[in-house]
């Protein structure tokens, strides 16, 4: 019994929320997109992207997103050009649209 009553509560809490986790030696950063309200990961390859690869993704996937940004933890607005191995070392917050997600990434 105990097992369904925390099942029902994920059904219906409110999926606000983004996290950063390592797949098949990947990182990848799970966030609920606005126009259907739906959790959606997205591949980070380290090496090879930056910040505003991410960014154009988000937008790519939820049309809905008419603005996307990342701060760093002392609210300084990260550059698209930041290389995504610099913004997985620390926390950073995630701005879609009006919707502010903390994210903190797991340590390697």
């Amino acid at each position: 019994m105990a097992v369904e009553v925390i099942l029902m509560i994920e059904l219906f809490r409110p999926l606000l929320e983004a996290a950063v986790e390592y797949k098949h030696g990947f990182p990848v950063i799970s966030v609920t997109l606005p126009s259907r309200n739906e959790r959606c990961q997205f591949l980070v390859k380290p090496l090879s992207m930056n910040v505003g690869d991410l960014l154009q993704d988000l937008k790519s996937e939820d049309q809905g997103i008419s603005r996307a940004i990342i701060f760093s933890e002392d609210g300084t607005r990260v550059s698209a050009t930041t290389p995504m191995t610099f913004l997985l070392r620390k926390n950073f917050e995630l701005v879609i649209n009006e919707t502010k997600y903390f994210i903190k990434p797991p340590s390697r």
